[in-house]
């Protein structure tokens, strides 16, 4: 992901696909609409489409190693909790 200057988080929810997820995935519809990322099969929204700053990406069903990696591949080269990282991203945990 390139430099995000968008003031609204990128936000992603990473999750198994047996943890009942699509409750969340609704609420997110209702209150991000705009910002939604649909999902696809196999995660192909996250792992083989550039991401959008400022984007909503619900149900991403990838493990914790393909979500990281998905950002070090990109440049960054850095661990998650570097500070450029989540200046570049605005990447929290919750």
């Amino acid at each position: 992901m390139s430099e995000c200057n968008e003031a609204k988080s990128t936000i992603f929810q990473v999750i198994h696909w047996k943890a009942g997820s699509q409750w969340i995935h609704r609420i997110l519809k209702e209150i991000a609409q705009e910002r939604i990322v649909d999902p696809k099969i196999d995660a192909k929204q996250f792992l083989e489409t550039p991401l959008v700053c400022g984007a909503v990406y619900p149900t991403v069903y990838v493990t914790s190693n393909q979500f990281l990696r998905c950002f070090t591949a990109a440049e960054l080269q850095e661990d998650i909790n570097n500070q450029e990282f989540k200046r570049l991203t605005n990447f929290r945990i919750f």
